[in-house]
């Protein structure tokens, strides 16, 4: 699986200028569910995508959706 130029959940966020406790408070998202959701996205809810990526003021188009493990054996694999 190819990532190509998309980010991860949790550069989207860093590229918004925000904090993971600043997006808990803004979506009453506990700060715990965040963070799970950065390390694997591939849970995420996908009403709650829709939610952190308009906060974000991201399109799906440019955000990673699988696990980091995934993205780094596609890295190291070109």
């Amino acid at each position: 699986m190819s990532m190509g130029n998309k980010i991860s959940l949790r550069d989207a966020r860093e590229n918004a200028d925000l904090s993971i406790r600043e997006v808990s408070k803004l979506t009453a998202i506990p700060k715990e569910q965040l963070e799970k959701w950065e390390d694997n996205p591939a849970i995420l809810p996908l009403h709650s995508a829709c939610v952190l990526l308009k906060l974000y003021r991201i399109s799906f188009n440019h955000v990673f959706f699988g696990k980091d493990s995934e993205a780094q054996a596609s890295s190291t694999n070109r």
